[in-house]
C-alpha cells in the first residue's frame, strides 16, 4: 500500500538555478511489501517556471532560465496493489534584480494596479497607518503612476510596516475566462495588527504572517501556504472562497467561519488553530483539522456547526462541541472530543470518533474503515447507532453501555462494550476475565437488502447483551471464527445462507444448555460462534 510518510517543504530557488533533485523514497513508501517498488509522476501548475521529471525514485525540478513565480508541484505514487498517495509542495522562483520592481503605498500613493501575463488583474489599496511595500517581478517593469507597465507582472510579495488595527490592506482582482483564470499574490507580511485584511477573487500562493491580531478577514483563495495571525482584541470573523493544502495559526478566538470549501488535496494534513470557534459554516468540504485550545462563555470549543461536504483532519478540542451537521466524515477524520451531543451524518462515515459518551449517531450512507471509541463507565456511552446503509471493516468500542444499533449490514466489524485486550490472535473474548467492565449491548438489528450477507465475518461481545436480530448470516467462514460472546444474551435470530437454517435462541446464560439445543434442534453453526461467558 502506498503512502505518503513525509511533506516535501516548500523551496525558494533562484532564478536561473540549475537542476535540483530529491530523492522520493523518503518522502512515500510501500507500507505492504517494505520495498522500493513504488512508481511516480509529477506536474506542475507552472511549467514556464519549473518543469518536474522523473527517473525512478529521482525527482528532478527544472527551471526556466527566466522563469520566475511561484508554482505548485504535485507528486503521485503508485504501488503495485493500485492504491496511490500524492504530495503537493510549492516552488517559489524570484525574480532576479533586474527583473523586480518595489512599488509603495503610503500617504503619497494609497493604490496600485497590476496586469499579470495571463491577462489577469488587480487594485491592492492601502488605508490607515503604515506603509506597504509591493515587491514585483516580470520584464522591462516601470511604475506610472499608480499603476505598473511592463510585460508578465508578477506580485512575489506584500510587506507592511508600522501597521494598526486602523490599517487596512485590499487587493481586489479581475478574473478573465469565466472565472478560470484569477490574479495571484505571494507572501503577504504585516509588523503590526491589520484591521482589515481583504484578498478577493485573488489566489494567494504564498504565506500570510502578521505579527498583530486582524479585525476582519476575508481571503478568497489560498494554496499550500501558511497563515499565521497574532492575537486579536475580540473574535475575528473569517470568510474565504476555496483553500487548498493551507494551514492556519493564531491565538485569537474565531467569531465566525463562512467558507465555500477547504480541501486536503494531497496525503499530508493540514490543521487550523485557534482558541476557538463560535460559529462554523461550509458550502462544500471542510478537511483542515481543528486544533483548539480554549472555551467561549458557554465553556465551548466549537459552537453552531454545518459542513454540507467531507470534514477531514485530525480534531482535538478542549471543551465541548454542539452536535456536528455535515455532508460526510473523511477516512482521514481523527477526531477526539471532551463532549459532543450528537453527529448527523447526510452520507458515509469513516475515519476515528473518540468521545467519552454520546447521544446518538445517525448516518444517511454507509460506515466504512471507522473506528468509534467510548470511555465513559457506568453509563450509556452511545444512545443509538443508525446506518442507513452498511457498517463495514468498522471497530466499535466502549466501556459504557451501548445502545439500540441497526445497519443495512455488519461486515467485518467488531462491536464490543466492556471488552478488555485481547491475546493476538483472538476475535472473542474467552471468559469473564476478558472483560474490563460491565456492559450492556441493549440490541443490534440488522436488515440487509436483495442478496446481501447481514452478518458476516464480525464479532460482537459484551458483560450481557440483549436482542440480536442478524437478518442474513453465513456460517462458512473459510474455516475463521466469528460471532457473539457475553454472559447472557436475551435472543439471537439469523437466516444462515450456507446451511440454509434458521438461526434462533433465546434466554442464552448457560453454556451446557446452549449445546443441547444446538444439538436438538440439529443447526450447524460451523465457523460462526456463540460463546456463553463464565
Amino acid at each position: 500500500m502506498s503512502i505518503a510518510i513525509a511533506a516535501i517543504p516548500a523551496q525558494t530557488i533562484p532564478q536561473g538555478s540549475a537542476p535540483r533533485t530529491l530523492d522520493l523514497t523518503q518522502s512515500f513508501a510501500d507500507n505492504a511489501t517494505q520495498q522500493a517498488d513504488l512508481s511516480f509522476s509529477a506536474q506542475s501548475n507552472l511549467p514556464s517556471v519549473v518543469q518536474p521529471s522523473i527517473s525512478g525514485t529521482t525527482l528532478t525540478l527544472n527551471f526556466a532560465p527566466t522563469g520566475s513565480g511561484i508554482a505548485d508541484v504535485t507528486v503521485n505514487a503508485k504501488a503495485p496493489d493500485g492504491s496511490t498517495a500524492a504530495l503537493a509542495f510549492r516552488i517559489k522562483v524570484p525574480a532576479s534584480a533586474d527583473r523586480s520592481l518595489d512599488v509603495v503605498l503610503g500617504p503619497a500613493h494609497r493604490t496600485f494596479r497590476y496586469v499579470e501575463a495571463d491577462g489577469t488583474s488587480g487594485t491592492i489599496t492601502l488605508s490607515g497607518p503604515g506603509t506597504a511595500v509591493i515587491h514585483m517581478g516580470g520584464d522591462n517593469l516601470v511604475q506610472i503612476a499608480n499603476h505598473a507597465r511592463g510585460a508578465n507582472q508578477e506580485i512575489e510579495s506584500i510587506a507592511l510596516t508600522g501597521t494598526t488595527s486602523a490599517t487596512n490592506l485590499i487587493d481586489v482582482g479581475v478574473v478573465r475566462k469565466k472565472g478560470t483564470l484569477v490574479p495571484v499574490l505571494g507572501d503577504i507580511t504585516a509588523d503590526g495588527p491589520l484591521g482589515m485584511l481583504r484578498v478577493l477573487n485573488t489566489f494567494v500562493m504564498g504565506d500570510i504572517t502578521v505579527a498583530g491580531g486582524v479585525t476582519n478577514f476575508r481571503v478568497d483563495g489560498a494554496k499550500n501556504g501558511t497563515i499565521t495571525l497574532g492575537q486579536s482584541a475580540r473574535p475575528m470573523p473569517m470568510k474565504l472562497n476555496e483553500f487548498f493544502d493551507e494551514n492556519f495559526s493564531t491565538p485569537s478566538a474565531i467569531s465566525t467561519i463562512t467558507a465555500f470549501e477547504w480541501i486536503n488535496t494531497d496525503s499530508i494534513p493540514e490543521s487550523f488553530q485557534a482558541a476557538y470557534i463560535n460559529s462554523l459554516q461550509a458550502t462544500g468540504n471542510f478537511e483542515v483539522g481543528l486544533q483548539l485550545s480554549s472555551t467561549n462563555a458557554g465553556s465551548r470549543s466549537l459552537g453552531n456547526m454545518f459542513v454540507n461536504g467531507v470534514i477531514g483532519g485530525t480534531w482535538n478540542l478542549a471543551g465541548a462541541s454542539v452536535a456536528l451537521n455535515v455532508g460526510a466524515t473523511g477516512l482521514d477524520w481523527n477526531a477526539t472530543f471532551t463532549s459532543l451531543p450528537f453527529i448527523n451524518d447526510r452520507g458515509f462515515f469513516a475515519g476515528t470518533l473518540k468521545v467519552p459518551a454520546i447521544g446518538y449517531i445517525h448516518v444517511r450512507g454507509e460506515m466504512f474503515g471507522a473506528a468509534l471509541e467510548f470511555s465513559a463507565a457506568n453509563t450509556t456511552d452511545l444512545g443509538r447507532l443508525t446506518v442507513l446503509g452498511p457498517i463495514l471493516s468498522t471497530a466499535i468500542v466502549s466501556v459504557g453501555d451501548l445502545g439500540p444499533i441497526s445497519a443495512e449490514a455488519i461486515q467485518q466489524s467488531i462491536v464490543y462494550a466492556g471488552v478488555g485486550p485481547l491475546q493476538q490472535g483472538q476475535a472473542l473474548p474467552a471468559s469473564t476475565a476478558d472483560l474490563s467492565s460491565t456492559a450492556t449491548i441493549r440490541s443490534i438489528v440488522v436488515h440487509p437488502t436483495a442478496k446481501a450477507v447481514g452478518f458476516l465475518a464480525s464479532d460482537i461481545a459484551a458483560t450481557t447483551i440483549g436482542i440480536l436480530s442478524l437478518g442474513t448470516t453465513r456460517v462458512d467462514n473459510s474455516s475463521v471464527a466469528f460471532g457473539v460472546a457475553a454472559t447472557s444474551i436475551f435472543h439471537i435470530s439469523a437466516r444462515d445462507l450456507t446451511h440454509h437454517q434458521i438461526i434462533s435462541l433465546s434466554g442464552i446464560s448457560d453454556p451446557t444448555t446452549l449445546a443441547n439445543e444446538i444439538a436438538a434442534t440439529g443447526l450447524n453453526l460451523q465457523d460462526f460462534k456463540i460463546i456463553v461467558l463464565q
